[in-house]
């Protein structure tokens, strides 16, 4: 007597996460969610740096709950096989009247920013399989806009990531810092090496130092440096229920404090 075949699993995938260049985080992955005719399975193997950029866009574009993460298991199931496939992702960067690569983007002389680029496109090259009904298989090239992308290689330091933003970009400095570290950092484990939570902290700071530099004009870069630095350094010193203000003048520092706020005040009433 023949065995029963196994049931088919249900016509599902987890939502597409992109790579991080930390091997030691874990993110829990999505649910798995159904699938229909137009969802697409990556099957790309991308870097970091270029995963992360790809998933900003697909996500700016409202199209990254319809690329699902592979599922060899599935391998052999008719709802499984019919999906089609993303098997390849390139980026072309207009820079200057120029479109090229993103690691063929140049430095200008003596610049300390990066260029901001007019567009970046990322071109997904798409398998469909043969049709149920007899249709033959074939390739497509599906263009997505994109506002960054990485000219540095995967695995750089921070200082050597390259953010290419276009010049419409909306993106926040913390935005950017926060896809520099999933990008790209990847603490050392030598006998050397600072610990982990040393590397990671400096690593943030020259992240959002990265950011801030590329995308605020230079005296907000400067304002939210300082910010950052009262925050961490002197914060704990001042006090909790009066203001503070910190004048610095031709190299001269003075410090003056403010009444007290009387505990029975309300909250919109306080400096």
């Amino acid at each position: 007597m023949t065995a029963p075949h196994p049931p088919a699993p249900p016509g599902a995938l987890r939502p597409w996460r992109p790579d991080v260049a930390d091997p030691g985080r874990f993110d829990p992955p999505p649910e798995p969610t159904p699938v229909d005719r137009d969802t697409l399975v990556m099957e790309a193997e991308l870097e970091p740096p270029e995963a992360q950029a790809l998933f900003r866009a697909l996500d700016r574009a409202g199209l990254a709950p319809r690329v699902r993460a592979p599922e060899p298991r599935c391998a052999g199931f008719a709802w499984y096989d019919r999906l089609a496939r993303v098997r390849g992702v390139s980026t072309r960067v207009s820079v200057d009247g120029r479109t090229c690569a993103p690691s063929e983007v140049p430095v200008p002389e003596g610049a300390i920013r990066e260029p901001r680029p007019e567009a970046v496109v990322m071109a997904l090259r798409i398998v469909h399989p043969p049709a149920p009904g007899g249709e033959a298989a074939f390739e497509e090239t599906r263009t997505l806009p994109a506002d960054l992308a990485f000219a540095g290689a995967p695995w750089a330091r921070v200082g050597a990531a390259r953010p290419l933003v276009t010049r419409d970009s909306g993106i926040t400095p913390e935005t950017l810092a926060g896809l520099l570290r999933a990008a790209f950092f990847c603490p050392s484990d030598a006998a050397d090496a600072d610990s982990w939570e040393t590397q990671s902290t400096r690593f943030d700071k020259e992240a959002l130092h990265t950011a801030l530099l590329l995308l605020a004009s230079d005296d907000e870069a400067r304002r939210r440096t300082i910010a950052r630095a009262v925050i961490r350094e002197l914060l704990w010193l001042l006090p909790t229920d009066r203001q503070a203000v910190i004048t610095v003048c031709a190299g001269q520092v003075s410090v003056a404090f403010g009444a007290p706020v009387h505990p029975t005040l309300a909250k919109e009433d306080r400096p």
